[in-house]
């Protein structure tokens, strides 16, 4: 709630306040990563619909398509936001 003051308690996914046994599960639900679109973008400065397009396109799709839930996986969700911002240097210059 500190960091996304925007989003009501009840609206938080349970794999947001809780963490696997590991602790270095990089998977997180779509709609834990989507709450968190209005604070990313923000920080690094990438509008909200350009997020949610890159958010989209790093959904892992449910083994055999019906044993889970499509996941996030924020390892890779990073490093392309990390690559955007690369690229728009590159631009710049």
């Amino acid at each position: 709630m500190v960091h996304n003051p925007e989003v009501k308690v009840n609206y938080i996914p349970d794999d947001i306040i809780t963490s696997s046994g590991s602790g270095l599960d990089p998977h997180i639900s779509y709609e834990g990563a989507f709450i968190q679109i209005a604070r990313i973008s923000k920080a690094r400065n990438i509008d909200n619909a350009t997020l949610n397009n890159i958010l989209i396109q790093h959904i892992d799709k449910p083994f055999l398509g019906i044993f889970t839930k499509p996941k996030v996986n924020v390892l890779k969700l990073n490093m392309a936001l990390d690559n955007l911002g690369n690229i728009s240097n590159q631009n710049k210059n």
